[in-house]
């Protein structure tokens, strides 16, 4: 061990190399004395004494700690220092001592070491006024526990921070220099001061366990790393730099130029608002967020476009009117595969071109929407503002989402658009109303998309479909706007569903409704309209019902054969096989200049009936259906018809276009059991269209050639040619009827 030579005047030389100086003396002359000799030396500061000294520094001959004797040991000067109470240049450490500069213009301590390791622990640096406790400018400093009173300020050069426990009564502070300073802040306590980064460099600022800071600020292209601390704001200016808040509690930001991220724990961002309203701190969560992460979005406006990333949801806290998601003049929200947006309002301000709301940009996604309030608040004569646009082969779900625009001057809009790649769209219980003073459509479909709707309010003055393609089934949806259809080339199936709108179906379109309300229909060119309900509707229908309440005599249809009165709203037909017979009740001969009976397969005619068959037997055939000419004998090749054949041996569906037939066996009906049996010739699509036969309200078999084109009259048919053992059968007719369109 390396012994002082000479002690200084008032000091005592301990063993191991310590110096213990008594009230008054030099700390300096210990410093020197500790260099001149070398290794490592501790200077013990006389309890509860104040050292009138300042300018202490050291020559790095030593490895020096400085350390108080107790809690009350202070340098203080009277007189300013030239540079510093304690101006570090190389290695010390101090320790237990409290450090006070005597006024503003110079630091207590001062940290200036390109290669030194100096370590600060539990003293109280004190500066006065706008003057620093702490200046770095070079080198690194360890600081634990103890305290900063007045502000912390780092510059000139690069500098290392490191505080463990440590409570700042003022503000950290870095330069406005183009520099790398490193900072790590450990279980540190601000009591409401900032942490000001000035500095434009890539520095690098990790707090951990942080309390009451009240603001953060980040100037330069580094990372600040927040961890389960309390912060009141942050910003961060440079487009280059990130604040990275892992837990905690965040208040607000101030600006986000460049990404202000928050993560409440491993896979949730939480999103709050910036004070200036189009930074994009939502697209900064989600640049950040990996597939299965979930950004929350709290209240507020948020003025900026937002890129989906695959896989990550985006869901707005509270009530979904509090969180607004807006633009002016630009689209909003362009859509990812598996994302779930939630909860949120998108707003659509002042357009003056074509503008989406929500957009799949043509990539085929599927995403899920729901509580959506969408917004367009102020549109002028601007065509084609779509709410949902979706040009891709996606699977989107709408559910309970919302809008009620009004439009002025002459825009024009579409509610849920669907075009360019066929897409699957499933709506459920959401509720549109469009108030428009030239064209709003409510659902716009130009391709092969299969749309599916239920509890849906499609409300207003707007169009609710202009189609010319796809499949579109809505079940328990209110059709109550007033524009008319434009449909062609589509398919529409409406379940329980209000329709205030004339129903249309134009070439190459077919509607199918089943216990619907509506007005009326319009059926032009190719285009098929059927009700499917399980009663036959009225007007505007082109209607015949046999219900047979009355006498058979009074029921108004043709008879072949001895039809017998059944009772109670039937008809018996009845042969007996051993004996030549027919027996039949058909449409009725129209009088002399009075509305045609006559079916038209380009009217969607529709056939429905009840039958029970008590036996099918070998020596009788029978025909349930439509046919071209009434006649005895069963329809055959090249006779026009559609409908059910007993041929003594197959139970079949049949259907004729004059040219040639198609049959198809089908499952044998039970007999003495009441049947339905229905058939729809949907004649008006193309030359060939289709025809559909359902037993028990079930769709048994589908013809897609061999489609009647004549005229066709309705009939229950029960021929025998004798030859068989004398069995009766009985074949007896319940209630149903005949409809189409009237034109």
């Amino acid at each position: 061990m390396v012994m002082a030579t000479k002690t200084p005047q008032g000091a005592r030389l301990n063993p191991q190399n310590t110096l213990e100086l008594s009230q008054g003396m030099s700390i300096q002359t210990a410093l020197n004395t500790a260099d001149a000799h070398g290794g490592f030396w501790v200077i013990l500061l006389y309890p509860s004494t104040t050292y009138n000294e300042g300018d202490l520094t050291t020559t790095g001959g030593a490895l020096i700690t400085i350390r108080g004797m107790d809690e009350h040991v202070m340098i203080a000067p009277a007189i300013a220092p030239a540079v510093a109470v304690i101006n570090i240049t190389e290695t010390l450490y101090l320790e237990n001592i409290t450090i006070i500069a005597p006024d503003a213009t110079r630091p207590a301590v001062l940290v200036n070491t390109a290669a030194g390791a100096p370590t600060i622990t539990d003293c109280n640096i004190i500066g006065v006024g706008a003057g620093y406790s702490l200046q770095m400018t070079q080198g690194s400093v360890d600081v634990h526990r103890g305290s900063f009173s007045g502000d912390v300020h780092l510059s000139t050069a690069r500098c290392l921070m490191d505080c463990f426990f440590t409570t700042f009564l003022g503000d950290l502070i870095t330069a406005a220099e183009a520099l790398n300073h490193d900072i790590d802040l450990m279980s540190c306590e601000f009591t409401g001061g900032n942490i000001t980064s000035l500095a434009t460099g890539a520095t690098v600022i990790a707090i951990e366990g942080g309390s009451d800071i009240d603001a953060i600020t980040n100037s330069g292209t580094g990372l600040f790393t927040i961890t389960g601390s309390y912060v009141d704001s942050v910003s961060c200016l440079n487009a280059g730099g990130e604040i990275r808040v892992r837990g905690g509690t965040l208040n607000s930001i101030t600006r986000a130029v460049g990404a202000v991220v928050w993560w409440q724990d491993d896979n949730t961002l939480k999103v709050i608002p910036s004070g200036t309203t189009t930074d994009t701190v939502i697209q900064w969560a989600i640049a950040a967020a990996t597939a299965g992460d979930v950004v929350l979005i709290h209240p507020g406006t948020y003025a900026e476009p937002i890129a989906c990333k695959a896989g990550v949801d985006l869901k707005g806290v509270g009530p979904a009117s509090g969180v607004i998601i807006t633009q002016v003049n630009a689209d909003i929200i362009t859509l990812a595969t598996n994302v779930h947006l939630d909860n949120l309002t998108i707003r659509l301000g002042t357009p003056d071109a074509e503008r989406h709301l929500i957009e799949d940009n043509a990539v085929a996604c599927t995403a899920r929407m729901s509580n959506l309030i969408l917004e367009i608040t102020a549109p002028t004569n601007i065509a084609n503002l779509m709410v949902f646009y979706f040009t891709g082969a996606g699977d989107y779900t709408i559910e309970r989402c919302s809008f009620s625009i009004t439009y002025t001057g002459n825009a024009v809009g579409h509610g849920v658009h669907t075009s360019t790649n066929a897409a699957t769209l499933h709506l459920v219980d959401n509720d549109f109303t469009y108030l428009v003073n030239n064209a709003a459509i409510h659902i716009f479909c130009s391709v092969a998309s299969t749309i599916t709707g239920s509890g849906n309010t499609w409300a207003g003055t707007a169009i609710m479909f202009e189609t010319s393609n796809g499949t579109i089934t809505l079940d328990h949806d209110a059709l109550t706007c007033t524009a008319g259809w434009t449909v062609t080339g589509t398919t529409i199936v409406l379940r329980h569903c209000p329709i205030e709108a004339p129903v249309v179906a134009g070439n190459l379109a077919t509607v199918r409704m089943k216990n619907c309300s509506y007005r009326a229909i319009q059926r032009t060119g190719t285009g098929n309209i059927v009700d499917e309900s399980p009663d036959l509707k009225d007007a505007p229908w082109h209607v015949q019902r046999w219900s047979w309440m009355a006498t058979l005599a009074q029921s108004q249809v043709s008879v072949r054969g001895t039809p017998v009165d059944a009772g109670t709203g039937q008809v018996l037909l009845q042969v007996v096989d051993s004996v030549v017979d027919v027996e039949a009740v058909e449409s009725g001969t129209e009088a002399a200049g009075a509305l045609s009976n006559k079916l038209t397969p380009a009217r969607t005619p529709r056939f429905i009936t009840q039958i029970v068959v008590d036996s099918f037997d070998a020596e009788v055939t029978m025909f349930f259906g439509l046919r071209e000419t009434l006649g005895d004998a069963v329809p055959a090749a090249t006779e026009d018809h559609a409908g059910f054949i007993w041929d003594g041996t197959n139970f079949k569906s049949s259907s004729d276009d004059g040219v040639g037939i198609q049959e198809n066996n089908l499952a044998e009906p039970s007999t003495d059991t009441l049947h339905q049996l229905e058939v729809i010739v949907f004649g008006g699509v193309t030359t060939v269209g289709w025809v559909e036969f359902y037993v028990d309200g079930l769709l048994v078999q589908t013809h897609v050639t061999r489609i009647p084109v004549n005229d066709l009259d309705w009939q229950h048919l029960l021929p025998t040619a004798g030859g068989g053992l004398g069995d009766a059968i009985d074949v007896t007719v319940r209630g149903g009827g005949v409809q189409q369109c009237p034109v």
